[in-house]
C-alpha cells in the first residue's frame, strides 16, 4: 500500500512538471509518452484537480484535453510533499521565537510566498494539522539594531570583509573597539552568534551579537587561511563557545541516571551505566559559562570527577548562590521587623 501511494505521488509530480512545460495536456498522447494507460492518467489528473492544482478538463469534439488555469502557470514552480508541508507548518512556530528579527521578518515573507504558490487544499490541509504542531526555540531579540547588526553581518561575510565594531565582552562595562573577519553566524537559544578571527587576539573567538553596538565594514578583504569548522564552536546543549576542549568525567546519582542518559546533549558524549545504577557520563567540550550553570543546577546529584578546575567553578557557584540567598533571606527579614 506504501508502495503504491509513493508511485501514484511519483506519476502526479511528473504531470506537474508536464503542466509546467505546456499550457494542455491530451491524455492519449501523455499515455503514450510516459508508457502510462490513459485511465491512469485520467485518475491522476482527477487526483491533482480535487487537491486544488489549478487545472480543468476541456473536451474538444471527441477528444479530451486538460488546460492550466489562466495566470496560474508560474505556480507550478514550487511542488512540496505532505512530509515538506508539515515541516514549513511546523517551521512558522520555530520562527515566531524570533520574532523582530531580520531572520523572522525575512523568512516569514519567504514562507508566505511558498504557501501562495501552493495547491489551496494543501494550504488548508496543513493549516488544520497546525493545531496538533508547535515547536519553541526560546530566541530573544532586542528589535530594531540587531536586525540592523545583523544584516551587516551577513553582507560583510558574504563579500568577506574584514569589519570593525564596537563589542562589551561579558567582563567590560563598556563596549571597546574591535577588529574582526567574520566568518559566520549562528543562531542559538540565547541568541545570535558571530563567529570570526579576532586581529586583537590573534584567534578565532565567538561574539555575541547583543553586546555589539555598532559595526561597520573596514574595505579590506580577507582570506581565510585555515579551515574553518562551525562545530568546533557550537557545543550542541552548551550553546556556541570558542576554546579548547578538555575532557569532563561526570557521575550522576542513580535516581537521575536514566533521566540524563536519555538525553543527547554533546556529540562527544558517552555514557556508561554503573553496576550501582550511577551513570558515568565523558564528555569532550569547552569549560564554559553553560556548562557550569548546568552542573550547578544538578547540586548533589552530581559528580564532577575531572577536571579540578570546573569542579572549583561549580563550587564556587553553589557558594556564591548560597551567600546571595542567605542575603536576600536577612533584608526580607529586616524589612519586616519594621
Amino acid at each position: 500500500m506504501i508502495r503504491e501511494r509513493g508511485d501514484s505521488l511519483a506519476r502526479q509530480l511528473r504531470l506537474i512538471q508536464i503542466f509546467d512545460e505546456r499550457r494542455e495536456v491530451a491524455v492519449p498522447e501523455v499515455a503514450r509518452e510516459l508508457g502510462w494507460t490513459p485511465r491512469t492518467v485520467y485518475r491522476d489528473l482527477s487526483v491533482l484537480e480535487r487537491v486544488g492544482v489549478p487545472i480543468y478538463p476541456e473536451r474538444r469534439g471527441a477528444r479530451s484535453r486538460w488546460r492550466v488555469v489562466e495566470g496560474y502557470r508560474k505556480r507550478f514552480s514550487v511542488t512540496l510533499s505532505w512530509p515538506e508541508m508539515v515541516a514549513l507548518t511546523a517551521g512558522r512556530d520555530l520562527l515566531a521565537g524570533a520574532s523582530g528579527s531580520f531572520f523572522h521578518e525575512s523568512a516569514m515573507a519567504a514562507l508566505e510566498k511558498i504557501r501562495s504558490a501552493l495547491p489551496p487544499e494543501l494550504v488548508r490541509r496543513a493549516d488544520a494539522m497546525s493545531k496538533s504542531l508547535s515547536a519553541a526555540t526560546g530566541i530573544a531579540w532586542e528589535g530594531a539594531r540587531a536586525r540592523r547588526l545583523t544584516l551587516t553581518l551577513i553582507e560583510m561575510i558574504e563579500r568577506r570583509e574584514t569589519v570593525r565594531m564596537q563589542y562589551r565582552s561579558r567582563a567590560d562595562a563598556k563596549p571597546h573597539e574591535r577588529t574582526v573577519d567574520p566568518y559566520h553566524l549562528h543562531l542559538d537559544a540565547g541568541g545570535t552568534y558571530m563567529v570570526g578571527f579576532s586581529h586583537d587576539r590573534k584567534e578565532r573567538r565567538t561574539f555575541l551579537v547583543d553586546r555589539i553596538s555598532e559595526v561597520s565594514g573596514t574595505g579590506n578583504p580577507f582570506e581565510r587561511t585555515e579551515v574553518f569548522r562551525p562545530g568546533d564552536f557550537f557545543q550542541g546543549y552548551f550553546g556556541p563557545w570558542a576554546g579548547k576542549a578538555v575532557e569532563i568525567q561526570l557521575r550522576f546519582a542513580r535516581e537521575v541516571a536514566a533521566f540524563v542518559a536519555d538525553r543527547r546533549l554533546h556529540p562527544t558524549q558517552v555514557n556508561q551505566l554503573r553496576s550501582d545504577g550511577a551513570l558515568d557520563v565523558t564528555l569532550q567540550v569547552p569549560l564554559s559559562p553553560s556548562l557550569v550553570r548546568w552542573l550547578v543546577g544538578w547540586a548533589d546529584q552530581v559528580v564532577i570527577r575531572s577536571p579540578k578546575s570546573l569542579e572549583h567553578q561549580v563550587v564556587r557557584s553553589h557558594a556564591q548562590a548560597v551567600k546571595a540567598a542567605d542575603r536576600r533571606r536577612q533584608e526580607s527579614e529586616v524589612k519586616a521587623a519594621r
